[in-house]
Formats: C-alpha cells, sequence, structure tokens
C-alpha cells in the first residue's frame, strides 16, 4: 500500500496563506464585476474555492476584507510597475514607462478600477491607506528629480500638491479607456503623449539659453 507523499503537501501555514490569498483574488474580481455592495462573502467564496465559513478564519467581516484589499492589491501594482521604471533616465520616461506599466497591468486586471473609485466611499480606511502607499513613493521620486536639476525650484510643499496632481491626471488620463464598462481600451499614443508634453512643458526645469 502506498503512502501519501507528504513532502509535497503544503504546510498549515502555506494552506492559511494559499486560503487568505485565494479570498482576496476572489474579492477583486468579485468588486469588479458586482461592485463592493454586490460582493457577497457567499459569492467571494465560491469564487475562490473555499467553504463559506473559512473566510471567518482570515476576516472578521466583509468590511474588514474590504479595508485591507485595496492597500494590498496598490502595493502589487506598486511592485509590478517599479520593476518596469528602473531604466528611465528622466522623469518624462519614468511616467511613460510607469503609465505603460499600469496599463499592462489593468488590461490583465480591469477590477482595479472599480476597486479604486468605489473604494473611496465603500472602503475609505483602505482607500486612504492605499493613497498614502502611492503618494509617499511619490514624492519622493519627484524630489531625486529635482535633486537631478529636472524640476523646477518647487517647494516642499509644492511638490506634495504635484505629486496629487499627476496621480490624479494619470487616473482620469484613464477614464476613457473603460468606458464601455469592464472592456479595457489601451492608451493611444496622441493621448500619452499629450500628458507628457504637458509635463515637459509646464513642471521641468528649462535648460539655460546659450
Amino acid at each position: 500500500m502506498l503512502r501519501p507523499n507528504r513532502k509535497n503537501r503544503p504546510s498549515r501555514e502555506e494552506k492559511a496563506a494559499l486560503n487568505r490569498r485565494a479570498i482576496i483574488d476572489s474579492a477583486a474580481i468579485c468588486i469588479g464585476k458586482y461592485g463592493y455592495n454586490d460582493a457577497s462573502i457567499a459569492k467571494i467564496t465560491d469564487g475562490a474555492g473555499l467553504a463559506h465559513g473559512t473566510f471567518y478564519n482570515y476576516f472578521e467581516d466583509r468590511q474588514d476584507l474590504f479595508e485591507q484589499l485595496l492597500p494590498i492589491k496598490g502595493l502589487e501594482i506598486l511592485d509590478y510597475i517599479k520593476k518596469h521604471i528602473g531604466p528611465a533616465k528622466s522623469l518624462i520616461e519614468m511616467e511613460r514607462f510607469g503609465l505603460l506599466a499600469f496599463q499592462s497591468y489593468v488590461q490583465e486586471n480591469p477590477w482595479f478600477f472599480r476597486l479604486l473609485h468605489e473604494g473611496r466611499f465603500a472602503s475609505p480606511k483602505g482607500h486612504a491607506a492605499h493613497m498614502d502607499n502611492l503618494f509617499r513613493p511619490f514624492v519622493r521620486a519627484l524630489k531625486r528629480w529635482q535633486n537631478k536639476g529636472e524640476l523646477k525650484g518647487y517647494t516642499e510643499e509644492q511638490l506634495e500638491s504635484l505629486a496629487y496632481l499627476m496621480i490624479g491626471a494619470r487616473d482620469y488620463l484613464f477614464i476613457r479607456s473603460t468606458d464601455k464598462g469592464t472592456v479595457f481600451k489601451p492608451l493611444e499614443e496622441a493621448q500619452l503623449s499629450a500628458y507628457l508634453d504637458l509635463l515637459q512643458n509646464g513642471i521641468l526645469e528649462k535648460p539655460p539659453e546659450s
């Protein structure tokens, strides 16, 4: 009689991590399809392939999950984008690479926009945490480019305002990409270049005239 191979079985901790991840991933997809209000625990656990009661091993209730969900998924996107903006040799290149990387991610995961936009009201704590995760590294990046002489001589407060303006512009730039519901339409080069030209001519330090 053959004994089961226990070496390939996940440990209790590994199984718990896998179950929690399955619930998080299913919740993101479920919210993208139904919205926060109709993303029930039953739908989420069914999508994760888990029993309904398993949910409460990892989250107190649906709101507890929602408050954690956007920050988790937001950090995933930030990690994805970081891998693509490393070669950037200027702020404009960083923005181009970052926008294209974000576009690549949401083409595969179109649920993110609904998760983000409805999350402001359905999950205010989670939305605030996500914005903080996004805002702080953005300001640091602007400071680095300013130290390299690319940006105008903005004060600390002005850089923070500029970060919010650029984050907002990115978001609104993609509104046209999702105006057909869950079908994502990639940015056209004209849309991308218009935004980058605005940055080029508006916030960058102009080289001295010879």
